[in-house]
């Protein structure tokens, strides 16, 4: 979900979330995919902070976004954290935390399962893929507080949603999500 905050993509508006807004800095197209490219896959960590001043302007903007008082980023396995060596969600979490002078905490939020990418499925099996794929180690760490989700791209809403479930069924207060770049965008 993206554009002004009365609007919803057409998808969106189709289904119910357990987040209140997703936002995007811009469609996954053109030179933002590139960047993205470059920046999760080629081992550029560096554009995270340029990312991260797209995604914190975004988020400026979003009055709903104003009593956001936690981040997190959408962890990775185990095994794909060393593969890549790094988080590309973490790396971006950690600088929009700063811009935005809010909190970052990377450990709460886990994946305890290695799922297949969720760029080579289709829709519906990027929803099973990651349905019980995150856990929170750390109830107490969301409870009763509005938390920010910070990923990378946000296509069929399927990590930011199985992420946001767990929160929301953690205590979470208000759940959100942030991302560099979306598939549906108004």
């Amino acid at each position: 979900m993206n554009g002004p905050a009365a609007q919803k993509c057409r998808e969106c508006g189709k289904r119910d979330w357990p987040f209140v807004v997703s936002r995007a800095a811009g469609p996954y197209e053109g030179i933002l995919r590139e960047a993205i490219h470059r920046f999760k896959y080629a081992g550029r960590p560096g554009l995270a902070g340029h990312l991260a001043v797209l995604m914190a302007e975004v988020a400026v903007r979003e009055p709903l976004f104003a009593g956001i008082d936690l981040i997190l980023p959408v962890p990775l396995s185990g095994e794909k954290l060393r593969r890549r060596r790094f988080n590309q969600a973490e790396l971006l979490a950690r600088e929009v935390g700063a811009l935005l002078g809010i909190k970052v905490d990377a450990r709460s939020l886990t994946k305890v399962v290695d799922t297949p990418p969720q760029a080579a499925l289709a829709g519906p099996d990027r929803e099973s893929n990651v349905r019980e794929a995150f856990k929170l180690t750390d109830s107490g760490a969301v409870s009763g507080r509005n938390v920010l989700i910070i990923d990378d791209v946000f296509t069929t809403g399927s990590t930011m949603s199985a992420a946001a479930a767990v929160l929301a069924g953690s205590g979470a207060n208000k759940v959100y999500g942030l991302t560099a770049a979306a598939g549906r965008y108004l």
